[in-house]
């Protein structure tokens, strides 16, 4: 009988260690960094028309408006109807905001993402930025639609920001998604 008891503790112990034993040190070896992600906002003068072009029509109508209200919509993530700490830490997306307007001619743009009319705010909206000050800026009565749209030139500048000033000083970056 000590036999059968001792075989059997042996087989239950066995199976015992044989399921709990295939957990995955997996978890030991994953970085889990947020990704990047920059919002750009076109402030050309097409964004005072309305959906249907028509020029000029009162808020909350024009194509400005709706755009700001997507992005508090979007920053909101708690829909608390506040953009706050608490949506940095629900949301966990890095995130930055620039904006674009008033191209032409003689007002090109210089290269530089932290000035001219293609713009990232210094220690305001660039990545990894508080979802408050981004909204402060998106949500800024100075900040008014004039002038063309300048996409490729605003692309540029967004790569150019993210080579230049983002990945050298991120730690994660071969961990993190960038958008």
């Amino acid at each position: 009988m000590k036999k059968l008891t001792l075989a059997l503790f042996i087989v239950i112990s066995i199976m015992i260690f044989v399921t709990h034993s295939n957990a995955s040190d997996e978890e030991l070896f994953t970085v889990v960094a947020p990704p990047d992600a920059l919002i750009i906002l076109d402030l050309s003068t097409s964004m005072k028309w309305n959906l249907a072009g028509t020029i000029s029509p009162p808020a909350p109508d024009r194509r400005i408006d709706i755009a700001r209200n997507v992005i508090f919509d979007f920053l909101d993530d708690n829909d608390d109807g506040a953009v706050d700490g608490n949506d940095d830490t629900s949301l966990n997306v890095r995130l930055g905001y620039m904006r674009f307007r008033s191209i032409g001619a003689a007002d090109n743009d210089d290269g530089d993402p932290f000035n001219g009319n293609i713009k990232i705010f210094r220690g305001v909206t660039e990545i990894g930025s508080q979802y408050s000050g981004i909204w402060g800026k998106v949500s800024e009565s100075t900040e008014t639609p004039s002038g063309c749209t300048p996409l490729g030139a605003t692309l540029v500048e967004a790569k150019k920001y993210f080579k230049d000033y983002v990945n050298p000083n991120d730690t994660a970056i071969a961990c993190r998604k960038k958008f």
